[in-house]
């Protein structure tokens, strides 16, 4: 007996250790291993003592007996579900593994029987729709009804086929309807297995909601052909109608389509005085003004910045373009009215009319927009029709860039100087640089007339740099000519393009002053207010910088947009210069009369000097 409880004693103790420290079996094992640990003490303890009645230790084998027996049978229960389920394949795991894949997919199952005819998904497809639960569950017929009109007929195709091939794929992307008469999109990938008759064919695969990406395909296909700010085509969408258009006028012969290209005269201004959300507002209401005046099979474009574009298909007489094109025209001379103002805009319109000469699309569009550059070198507001002996011209953009660049090499460009008054002292304290072109073609031409062609072509930094040179230089020539004058005589020259931010400007002004040894705050330089509010944290520092360099800042053309009286206290300028929309006929407008009374105290205030633009001496 004492070698039996020693035997036992030792077993249970081996296996108690085993299975206690087993990692994934522990918690299993807890209640007997424990038991068999008592065992194992009571066993210890009388192998020690030696004392052991008859009763009990046959109770006691027969007692650790039943328990190693149960353990075994919990060690081999044990192992048979765990240890052999990954070499088994485990039916139930994968199961559990792909609904949780179908979970995480966001996808639905699908399935059609052929001889009942009949189709049914799951419950979360319903759900989305909101519909009726069980409502999707039905015959085909049924279950057609749902989809969109569009889509009903590839669907019922699609069944026919797997009935005809006896089984194979279905993929399928379509809209089902939901309660409030909306239509999400589902993509369908299905599979259906051969069977020996064809009405015993089942069809089961994956539903899912893609109605998201494709929204998002739809955005980027509109988003290809159409501008993002008016919703109109653009020029490529303008391009392929314009070449359908020759295709239909190739085939019938009488047909003729007319082009009509657009430019809004001097909008860069607008931008500059009023600011870019006046400007795209401004563009907004001339992109309605122009569709107003057309049918709906004709097509109307924004193929630039401020640039327009019209196909007429629907009129052919030329005397009736020729109104069309007046009607136009008038139109965008209607005033808009912006925050109390009144704007007016005016515009270069250009025909071309397709007499089979035209090789393609672009060359229709190219001869339309040359007619439109030749109504705005004859003056602004004028209507232009194209004549074949224009075709020689359609390169003049780029030899009037040509001829910039040599005008700003032949040192061509001129630098006038605008008297700036001390209304108190009565007497010039300054001038202004203004800038001019003496073209040999076009005459003479301001800034105004020529930044576009040079903000293109990239000569603006040298003109800049030409017309600071200038002045500089002119400074330095009144000091030498009125050496005994208390205050120097100034000069301002106004930058009115993204030139400001360059550091090198910062770099050349330096230079500049340096070298002139002009005094300083004798150059100053004329800032618009719309520029500097486009970018207020970039403006801030790179104004310290010029003022750090030596120059003198003024505000430009303040009030003439959305002033920001909280980065004014800011920004380090030394004069403001009013909008000479306030000024003009101050003494018939009340509003305006009250307007620069309070932002001529606002500037004693701050200590600034302010300048008015736009005074006439009479």
């Amino acid at each position: 007996a004492r070698a039996s409880f020693v035997l036992i004693s030792v077993v249970g103790a081996l296996m108690t250790i085993y299975l206690s420290f087993r990692g994934q079996d522990r918690a299993l094992a807890l209640v007997p291993s424990w038991l068999l640990f008592l065992v194992w003490i009571f066993g210890t303890s009388v192998a020690i003592t030696g004392q052991l009645s008859g009763d009990i230790a046959v109770a006691g084998i027969i007692s650790g007996m039943v328990l190693i027996v149960l353990l075994l049978g919990f060690t081999v229960t044990q192992y048979a579900f765990h240890a052999f389920e990954p070499m088994s394949g485990g039916l139930p795991g994968q199961l559990q593994q792909r609904s949780q894949a179908i979970e995480g997919a966001k996808a639905s199952v699908f399935e059609w029987n052929a001889r009942r005819d009949e189709i049914s998904v799951s419950e979360d497809v319903e759900v989305d729709l909101r519909l009726q639960p069980g409502s999707l569950n039905c015959r085909v017929d049924d279950w057609l009804t749902f989809l969109h009109p569009a889509d009903q007929e590839r669907f019922r195709m699609q069944l026919w086929s797997l009935q005809e091939q006896n089984g194979g794929d279905f993929n399928l992307d379509f809209r089902l309807r939901r309660s409030d008469s909306s239509y999400l999109w589902y993509e369908l990938r299905a599979h259906s297995a051969p069977s020996n008759q064809y009405r015993s064919l089942k069809c089961v695969g994956l539903m899912r909601d893609i109605t998201e990406s494709k929204r998002a395909h739809e955005r980027l296909l509109h988003d290809a052909v159409y501008d993002s700010l008016t919703g109109l085509p653009n020029r490529e969408l303008m391009l392929d109608r314009i070449s359908a258009s020759l295709t239909r006028a190739a085939e019938e012969g009488t047909y003729r389509p007319t082009i009509l290209y657009i430019d809004i005269d001097r909008f860069r201004e607008v931008n500059a005085n009023f600011g870019l959300v006046v400007g795209d507002s401004m563009l907004l209401t001339v992109a309605r003004r122009l569709a107003r005046h057309l049918t709906p099979l004709d097509t109307i474009a924004r193929v630039g910045g401020d640039q327009f574009a019209i196909l007429l298909v629907t009129e052919t007489e030329p005397r009736q373009i020729a109104m069309l094109a007046e009607r136009v025209r008038r139109s965008l001379r209607s005033p808009m009215k912006f925050n109390d103002k009144e704007v007016v805009l005016t515009s270069s319109l250009g025909i071309a009319v397709y007499d089979g000469s035209q090789a393609n699309q672009a060359d229709l569009l190219r001869e339309a927009e040359i007619a439109m550059y030749a109504a705005k070198r004859m003056g602004s507001d004028r209507v232009e029709i194209f004549k074949p002996e224009m075709r020689h011209e359609k390169d003049d953009r780029h030899a009037i860039e040509a001829d910039l660049q040599r005008a700003i090499e032949r040192r061509q460009i001129r630098v006038y100087y605008q008297p700036i008054i001390d209304l108190i002292e009565e007497s010039v304290v300054g001038f202004e640089a203004v800038m001019y072109w003496e073209h040999p073609q076009f005459g003479l031409m301001s800034l105004e007339d020529f930044s576009k062609i040079a903000e293109r072509s990239g000569a603006l930094p040298s003109l800049v740099n030409l017309i600071l040179d200038q002045a500089t230089r002119q400074i330095a020539l009144w000091r030498k000519k009125f050496p005994k004058r208390e205050n120097p005589l100034f000069v301002s020259v106004n930058i009115s393009s993204n030139q400001v931010f360059r550091h090198e400007l910062v770099q050349e002004i330096r230079m500049i002053l340096r070298r002139d040894a002009i005094p300083k705050g004798t150059l100053k330089l004329e800032i618009p207010e719309s520029l500097i509010l486009e970018n207020p944290e970039q403006a801030v520092e790179i104004l310290d910088w010029l003022k750090g360099a030596g120059a003198s800042l003024t505000l430009d053309k303040f009030g003439s947009g959305f002033s920001s009286f909280n980065y004014l206290s800011r920004l380090p300028f030394d004069a403001v210069k009013v909008d000479k929309s306030y000024i003009q006929n101050i003494s018939q407008n009340e509003a305006n009369a009250i307007l620069v009374k309070s932002i001529v105290a606002m500037m004693q205030g701050l200590d600034k000097r302010l300048i008015a633009d736009g005074i006439e001496l009479v």
